[in-house]
């Protein structure tokens, strides 16, 4: 579900705006998580503090990604835009450097991160300015990786808010982000359908993007979370780059320049070298 959001999000552009797209894939999610979280008994919080946070959360974990994901893929392929994503996991290893003091930079870690950046680099480096070499605009991936370092900084600010059941906060945190892109919508898209003639294609692709990208992929995360563990479902950074490419490549015949594969080999091999390593610099024995 992570991995084919990006060819939901390429057919769901051929009809909508990036901000339509946005504005339904929350309210989706949010209505998809609500209907979870009340079949599990659970309730939202009520005091001033939480919902704070939450809308934090939501401007900087919903709103904002899904919008730059979307804006940017109006010139990148949805297997470009998966390759960028790998590089969320290592920007939160920066980024918890700063500001969580129990998980420091090793060794293990800068190897990886410089990995890492080297197939950023090679990703938008001159070769990719010069002309159409992976398949896209630099403008497009540069909102791409925007998006992908504000999943980064989320993943990190919310060890430091507030602590609840995450059905619970993925709910509230997505019902926030409706409260703001709904209106913010109405006032700047037009607010209205323009044809009511719309093609099935891109209207299912919002419905993946909101109740299965969005919503039931939390759902799922959480219930393996607790099944298997947190370091487990980290691997599934390593998943959603080849599954963009191939999905990409066979619905949408996409074909992207051997520079992109090699960024992505780069970029995957440095997140499996800091994941290899704990916070000591030892290899962790698999």
């Amino acid at each position: 579900m992570w991995g084919s959001s990006y060819l939901a999000m390429e057919i769901a552009l051929r009809a909508f705006s990036p901000l339509a797209i946005t504005a339904a894939r929350i309210v989706l999610a949010a209505a998809t998580l609500w209907s979870v979280m009340r079949l599990a008994g659970l309730r939202l919080p009520t005091d001033r503090g939480s919902w704070a946070f939450f809308v934090v959360l939501s401007v900087v974990g919903n709103c904002l990604p899904f919008f730059l994901i979307s804006w940017g893929q109006q010139s990148v392929p949805s297997g470009l835009a998966g390759i960028a994503m790998a590089v969320t996991p290592l920007a939160v290893i920066l980024l918890a450097h700063f500001l969580l003091p129990d998980e420091p930079l090793t060794a293990g870690r800068i190897a990886g991160f410089l990995a890492g950046f080297l197939g950023v680099a090679l990703l938008v480096g001159p070769g990719f300015l010069l002309g159409e070499r992976a398949g896209g605009s630099l403008t497009g991936l540069l909102a791409v990786l925007g998006g992908a370092l504000c999943y980064a900084t989320t993943a990190v600010i919310t060890r430091l808010g507030p602590s609840h059941h995450p059905l619970v906060m993925s709910t509230a945190v997505t019902l926030a982000g409706s409260l703001i892109l709904v209106p913010l919508y109405f006032a700047l898209d037009g607010g209205v359908l323009r044809e009511f003639a719309l093609p099935v294609g891109p209207l299912a692709a919002v419905a993946a993007l909101g109740m299965l990208s969005t919503g039931f992929a939390a759902v799922i995360f959480f219930f393996l979370v607790t099944q298997v563990g947190a370091g487990f479902m980290t691997m599934q950074s390593f998943l959603v780059p080849p599954w963009a490419v191939v999905t990409g490549a066979l619905v949408l015949d996409e074909r992207l320049h051997p520079g992109a594969y090699a960024a992505m080999i780069l970029i995957l091999a440095g997140l499996a070298i800091a994941q290899r390593f704990d916070r000591t610099g030892r290899g962790v024995s698999g």
